[in-house]
């Protein structure tokens, strides 16, 4: 819960269910700043949520 309680973290992974999966499609997608995707997406990945 700690790696997806913030609000743009559960709306990333609703995207990545949704087929999402180049760093583009979640910008595009989520209208989100790349520096917050970024980090978000690196929380994802060390917390064993998603994989790269």
């Amino acid at each position: 819960m700690d790696v997806i309680g913030d609000r743009w973290s559960l709306l990333i992974v609703c995207a990545a269910i949704r087929g999402k999966q180049r760093f583009g499609e979640f910008q595009e997608s989520l209208g989100l700043a790349k520096n917050i995707l970024s980090v978000r997406l690196k929380k994802h990945v060390e917390g064993g949520i998603m994989t790269t």
